[in-house]
């Protein structure tokens, strides 16, 4: 239970971060703004990207146990 709050937890703030970079709160403007947003979209995706892959791996191990307890059961 533990572990899965906590992958939840910094995933999201990889998202937050990622969006604090697209509105520039940090006050990063002196650089090139263009490429904070990129940045910022990219932490953005990547962030939505590990929660989903976490989702299905978590789902497929659950399957793969659901799977073998039924194998266990009918020996």
């Amino acid at each position: 239970m533990f572990n899965s709050i906590l992958n939840y937890g910094i995933r999201i703030l990889i998202i937050i971060l990622g969006i604090l970079f697209v509105f520039d709160v940090f006050g990063l403007s002196r650089g090139d703004v263009v490429m904070i947003r990129s940045l910022g979209v990219i932490m953005i995706l990547f962030g939505i990207y590990r929660i989903l892959s976490y989702r299905t791996a978590v789902s497929r191990y659950k399957n793969i146990n659901q799977e073998e307890d039924e194998d266990d059961d009918e020996k």
